[in-house]
């Protein structure tokens, strides 16, 4: 819970990093993401953000990217592989997030997509 940190932060409990709960829909989060941002800003240890594609609701650029521009350096993010090939898409995107590079991986395709695809 978001208030742990705080309770942490101003108990000076014995601890190095905490963990939290942190993804742009707010999804399991039990305070609004704008809350949960400024207690991770303002939080006097590393913080270890949990649930960033908000149990699958995101796409991999819309969760990673929105956590990686909200954390501090010294922040983490802890993201669900299912296979090592997921870990390491995931891994790679977020090297191109953490970079300003936009990253490159292979687009789902639906007959939807047929009008906009780009040889």
């Amino acid at each position: 819970m978001p208030e742990t940190i705080i309770y942490a932060d101003e108990t000076n409990v014995d601890t190095e990093t905490y963990i939290s709960i942190f993804n742009s829909m707010g999804f399991l989060m039990q305070v609004e993401v704008d809350w949960v941002a400024r207690i991770i800003q303002n939080a006097r240890k590393p913080v270890l953000t949990i649930k960033p594609l908000a149990s699958g609701q995101l796409r991999l650029l819309q969760g990673l990217t929105f956590v990686w521009n909200s954390i501090r350096n010294q922040d983490m993010v802890a993201a669900g592989a299912m296979t090592p090939d997921e870990a390491k898409e995931i891994i790679e995107i977020s090297f191109s997030i953490l970079e300003k590079k936009f990253p490159q991986f292979q687009l789902q395709e639906t007959r939807s997509k047929k009008s906009i695809k780009q040889s």
